[in-house]
């Protein structure tokens, strides 16, 4: 069952990404979609945050392990319900901020689950996205998307 917790997410990336090439960001992609297709953005990923969630909560990690993973959830989600609002530049930057905190959240989750062994998939993760916001125009997409792998394939192990 955990193996299919991304799986929304990932079709949802995949589709747009074939469809309509690289965007500036997964919360931008929605823009894209016609009416109908909206609710398929913001449905992938909360349902991928949501299953992430539920199925982890239940290895019955310590209480701030738990803490961290719903607040990381939490912020992703509300980072894709910020696409509803995005004309706001307000919300743009609230965008910027729920997504960096969620995924903040996520990797303290997994510091936490896994104390010192988590270095070998954060650290580099860190400077993946250090990277690729240097040399990359679309450096948040990739960035979003380094994230979401990171804690996905992390919690998987």
């Amino acid at each position: 069952m955990k193996y299919l917790t991304i799986l929304p997410a990932l079709i949802y990336i995949v589709l747009v990404w074939h469809k309509y090439g690289v965007q500036k960001s997964l919360t931008e992609s929605y823009t894209r979609l016609t009416r109908k297709q909206q609710p398929l953005f913001f449905a992938s990923f909360v349902v991928t945050c949501f299953a992430i969630i539920f199925v982890y909560l239940s290895n019955h990690f310590n209480g701030l392990s738990n803490t961290l993973l719903v607040f990381s959830g939490f912020c992703i989600s509300c980072s894709a319900a910020s696409a509803f609002l995005r004309d706001s530049k307000i919300i743009g930057k609230f965008h910027n901020y729920v997504v960096s905190l969620g995924f903040g959240f996520g990797y303290m989750f997994l510091i936490s689950v896994y104390g010192f062994d988590s270095v070998w998939f954060v650290v580099p993760s860190f400077l993946l996205m250090w990277i690729v916001a240097r040399i990359d125009k679309n450096s948040t997409w990739w960035c979003e998307i380094i994230g979401m792998l990171t804690i996905w394939i992390a919690t998987l192990i």
